[in-house]
């Protein structure tokens, strides 16, 4: 393979005209043509530059690690993909790269358990833990993600940037009550949904009204279709429609609760309120879902913000810091008579 040195030798420039031009920090100091020219030469001879070697010359490596209970914690949720992809372009913007580092654990404890050597491994410049924090000295450069389905995340010595859904809840249940919606049911299927029905709780509980949770057996709805979950809400109407508010906690099951309701003959928005989360429906000309709409995209800039100031500052104390961003409670007509 051709070297840095030998490159340099046939563009007949420096050695560390070569490290710039290849260097998307530094780039700018080489002038365009010659930065070409090197290129054109790497592309011809197959040559990349060592990223390892790079970052022991420069005690850098240039990433940001995030780390997740598990990697369903991103293929299971589309809306994921919203806040990463945000997060990572303002990584990329300062040069950073993304990796995305899934930890393995059946509870929090042992989740935290095995992040823990992630960060002290000093794989990254900066780390995210996404919904739940570690037990680590606040100086190490971490930030903490507190994703819309996890309750509040006790106080941490990171700083944490989190998602309320306290005031997108109260208005609509403020909203389903000025609609002469009064029994609200909270169906979800399988398990990890506690957080948000907590929620929930909370919101009805400020305007007097108490909410009930029906568990449903895992639809699996990406191994079986949309007929499983169809035929699932089939066998449960009969105790479902003892309440006039659906609540899920996805705006995909709620709108299999909306064709279910249709192929009953039942109208939503009239008879039954159906309330969904995620507000999938965003750019939909037709969109029928009323909605709990996180800010996902400011989540993920927020989040990437602040682990790329973190490692900037490294004595700068953060301990205190929360950075709060509010949902949005979205009304259409699945929830106005």
């Amino acid at each position: 393979m051709i070297s840095q040195k030998e490159i340099a030798r046939r563009c007949g420039v420096s050695l560390i005209t070569v490290s710039r031009a290849l260097d998307p920090l530094r780039q700018d100091k080489v002038k365009p043509a010659t930065r070409q020219k090197i290129l054109e030469i790497c592309e011809k001879e197959n040559f990349y530059p060592s990223f390892s070697a790079r970052s022991l010359a420069s005690g850098c490596t240039r990433s940001v690690g995030l780390i997740v209970p598990g990697i369903g914690m991103i293929s299971n949720s589309p809306p994921s993909a919203k806040y990463l992809e945000a997060f990572n372009s303002e990584l990329e913007k300062s040069g950073y790269n993304l990796l995305l580092l899934p930890v393995s654990g059946s509870d929090w404890e042992s989740i935290k358990r095995n992040a823990e050597p992630l960060i002290l491994s000093n794989r990254c410049d900066g780390y995210i833990t996404a919904a739940f924090s570690v037990d680590l000295p606040p100086e190490l450069p971490v930030t903490v993600m507190q994703t819309t389905a996890a309750g509040d995340i006790p106080p941490t010595g990171f700083p944490v940037i989190a998602i309320s859904n306290h005031k997108a809840m109260s208005n609509m249940t403020e909203h389903l009550a000025k609609q002469n919606f009064t029994k609200p049911l909270y169906i979800s299927f399988g398990e990890g949904t506690s957080d948000r029905i907590k929620q929930w709780q909370e919101a009805f509980g400020k305007i007097g009204t108490s909410i009930k949770e029906l568990h449903l057996p895992p639809s699996r709805i990406n191994q079986s279709g949309d007929a499983a979950m169809l035929k699932i809400l089939k066998a449960n109407l009969e105790e479902m429609r003892k309440f006039d508010i659906w609540i899920f906690s996805n705006d995909q099951w709620a709108l299999l609760a909306m064709e279910f309701l249709d192929m009953e003959g039942i109208t939503a928005g009239k008879d039954i309120a159906v309330i969904g989360f995620d507000n999938i429906e965003k750019n939909a000309p037709d969109a029928r879902i009323s909605t709990i709409s996180p800010p996902l995209e400011e989540f993920g800039k927020a989040a990437a913000k602040m682990v790329l100031e973190r490692i900037k500052n490294k004595k700068k104390d953060y301990r205190n810091i929360r950075i709060e961003l509010d949902s949005e409670a979205i009304f259409r007509s699945s929830s106005c008579k």
